[in-house]
């Protein structure tokens, strides 16, 4: 209900965010700081879910990374890896600063179950190398996005349709 938390650290391994394994529910909660890493699958909010609904999130973190290779980084969730995800109402606003790093998403790092993506925001910035790197998340084939808005041009996933739109500078929808 409207809760906010702020984080800094330095992981010491794999997943460890806010929420290192989720399933369930998150609701109204706000993350924000700064997370430092030489690790994979971090996010602003959640490591790794096994399905489950976020829904009014809100993640302010910053990813600070010295990592190479394959990164999985997320704005919101680092990894998906079950069979329902629903991100609803969620924005992220952070910066994944991970240049050496490839392989991620601005709100799910990568997605191996079906990740649903509605009515969420994403206007946090995606610094990363490589070319999969993708707007709202990684993996197309396992995510739809419907109703979801973003704040810098990148990778679209392939089934997003005219459902994902590019806020302009003036706050309207492209």
């Amino acid at each position: 209900n409207g809760h906010a938390v702020t984080v800094g650290y330095e992981t010491t391994a794999d997943y460890q965010c806010f929420f290192s394994r989720f399933s369930g529910t998150i609701k109204n909660l706000m993350v924000k700081g700064d997370v430092h890493t030489s690790h994979a699958r971090i996010s602003g909010l959640v490591g790794l879910s096994n399905g489950g609904h976020i829904d009014n999130c809100v993640s302010m973190v910053n990813i600070h990374s010295t990592a190479t290779g394959d990164a999985g980084y997320g704005g919101l969730v680092a990894n998906h890896a079950s069979t329902y995800l629903y991100l609803t109402g969620c924005m992220y606003t952070g910066t994944i600063d991970a240049p050496d790093a490839v392989n991620g998403g601005g709100l799910v790092g990568f997605s191996s179950g079906r990740t649903t993506i509605t009515g969420c925001i994403m206007a946090g910035e995606l610094n990363m190398g490589g070319t999969d790197n993708y707007i709202m998340g990684r993996n197309p084939g396992e995510i739809v996005v419907a109703g979801s808005l973003y704040t810098k041009a990148g990778n679209l996933i392939a089934n997003s349709g005219s459902v994902l739109a590019e806020l302009g500078a003036d706050g309207m929808a492209n």
